[in-house]
């Protein structure tokens, strides 16, 4: 978490090495995998960098100090373009689609530019059995979205990860979601018009060892009871019950 720069160069002919300056240390509370996709400098004005990842950084002395611009484009950087006419324009590639900066990325200066470029991940699909024709989509990153049935546009209702989606088999405005875990649980009980309720607490916390984020395979899954929706099923390094607070019913061995 560490970046370093080099302005000069130590030594002569083929043993000369450049000479490595500690320029900026990272802040302590970005976890790991949050740095680096990228350090990117305007090819006209080194004193302007950018430092990609998760989040955005940018420096205007050369990567001696960095701030995060607010508001931020999408999280999750994966591409940087400058403009070739003119640098200082920035061009950003991010699990939220496409951005664009007037000014090296700097705070103020960040628009959206993805309207209609489809780049959602969806992790799970959900349908409703009293309204045939209403979908719920679970992305990553880009949140959960419902579709009525007509047309082609997906509404978004809720943001983030929504690795996990469901609706109540018996009232279709009570509709599941999960993030990264299953404590994350949330359901609105009037189609998201209002925040959701967290009803996670006491599913064990975290993310599954084996990824960062939540896996969106048959390991962990949600069920609601077809003809009993006040019954859930949900796995989540034992299987539990909905029986408030959540109540273990089985554990592998």
């Amino acid at each position: 978490f560490r970046l370093y720069r080099a302005d000069q160069i130590c030594g002569k002919g083929p043993f000369a090495d450049f000479l490595w300056q500690e320029v900026w240390v990272a802040p302590p509370e970005l976890a790991k995998g949050d740095l680096w996709s990228g350090i990117h400098v305007n090819p006209t004005d080194p004193s302007r960098v950018a430092a990609t990842g998760k989040t955005l950084f940018v420096s205007t002395d050369g990567g001696f100090t960095f701030t995060q611009p607010i508001p931020q484009p999408h999280v999750d950087h994966h591409a940087w373009i400058y403009h070739p006419l003119n640098p200082s324009i920035v061009l950003a590639g991010t699990d939220g689609g496409l951005y664009h900066s007037s000014e090296d990325g700097l705070a103020g200066t960040w628009s959206f530019l993805g309207e209609g470029i489809v780049n959602s991940e969806l992790y799970d699909l959900a349908d409703s059995a009293t309204s045939p024709r209403l979908l719920m989509g679970g992305s990553q990153d880009n949140g959960a979205f419902e579709y009525l049935g007509t047309g082609t546009v997906w509404r978004w209702r809720w943001e983030g990860d929504a690795e996990m989606v469901e609706i109540d088999p018996q009232d279709d405005r009570v509709r599941y979601t999960a993030s990264q875990a299953m404590s994350s649980l949330v359901v609105p009980t009037d189609a998201y018009l209002t925040n959701p309720v967290h009803i996670g607490g006491g599913l064990p916390a975290g993310c599954p060892p084996w990824t960062t984020e939540y896996p969106a395979d048959p390991v962990n899954q949600f069920l609601v009871h077809p003809a009993q929706s006040s019954s859930l099923l949900v796995t989540s390094v034992s299987l539990w019950t909905r029986q408030w607070p959540w109540w273990p019913v089985f554990t592998p061995h």
